[in-house]
């Protein structure tokens, strides 16, 4: 988990590594269904390959927000455990 959080660097820069790397995964995210938007005529794996992309979307996108907001209001925020919990 500290590779994770990013606590390896130190506990000042971890929210910071969080954000870069939410925030990373955030855009990457937005652009790939930026993307799926297109319309194509994909066939075989390419489709399975868009469709799974679409379906996967909303969970990833949910992950990547609740960490990202766990981090920052712990650290920057000082929630407590249960408020971050919640």
């Amino acid at each position: 988990m500290e590779i994770h959080t990013g606590e390896w660097i130190s506990p000042t820069f971890s929210p910071f590594y969080v954000l870069i790397v939410g925030g990373g995964l955030l855009f990457l995210l937005v652009s790939g269904a930026l993307l799926a938007r297109q319309r194509s005529r994909a066939k075989g794996a390419r489709f399975w390959h868009r469709l799974l992309g679409v379906i996967l979307l909303l969970p990833l996108t949910a992950t990547a927000v609740t960490g990202i907001l766990y981090k920052l209001g712990q650290e920057w925020f000082d929630f407590s455990e249960d408020t971050s919990r919640f």
